[in-house]
């Protein structure tokens, strides 16, 4: 009776362990960790209400977790097509209902990044058509197509002096 006894107060230890690290590995941000750990675990550690209840919240964020990673998949897919409306929209849903999750920030960030690219690209081929003009002597095109430039490119030194040296001309 004394031996029964110890082995299920070690079953329970081990049980009572096993439940705490998966519960901290879940608060550290490692719910698929903690989710493994709970499956290795014996069969019989499922009838405890603590357990199914970290098997639970792991599993949850688990899926979660492949959610978010398919939202800033589906962003990336847009970015890559130059769909940046989309790409935004697509961002802005998945940190509505995600929250300020650290992926979509960096997705965030590359949006902002790939937007600012593209029109940096746009605002050069303005200022090449406008030296085009001048070098044909199409003053009122080159004239217009400068003032089309927004007052934004002046925070882009290489851009805005050459906006100035066409403007000079």
């Amino acid at each position: 009776l004394v031996t029964a006894r110890q082995q299920w107060e070690q079953y329970m230890q081990r049980r009572d362990e096993t439940v705490k690290r998966a519960r901290k590995m879940l608060e550290e941000g490692h719910a698929a960790k903690g989710l493994a750990l709970l499956q290795a675990a014996p069969k019989s550690y499922g009838q405890d209400g603590a357990f199914r209840e970290v098997y639970d919240q792991c599993r949850e964020a688990v899926r979660r977790a492949g959610l978010r990673q398919a939202a800033v998949e589906r962003v990336a897919g847009s970015l890559k097509s130059g769909k940046f409306a989309e790409a935004q929209a697509l961002l802005d849903q998945a940190v509505q209902t995600y929250g300020e999750d650290p992926a979509l920030v960096e997705a965030g960030k590359r949006l902002r990044e790939e937007q600012a690219k593209a029109q940096q690209a746009e605002w050069r081929k303005v200022l090449d058509e406008a030296g085009r003009a001048i070098e044909a002597k199409e003053c009122e095109k080159s004239r217009k197509l400068l003032e089309s430039l927004p007052p934004e490119i002046g925070r882009h030194p290489t851009l805005a002096s050459q906006a100035q040296a066409l403007q000079a001309r």
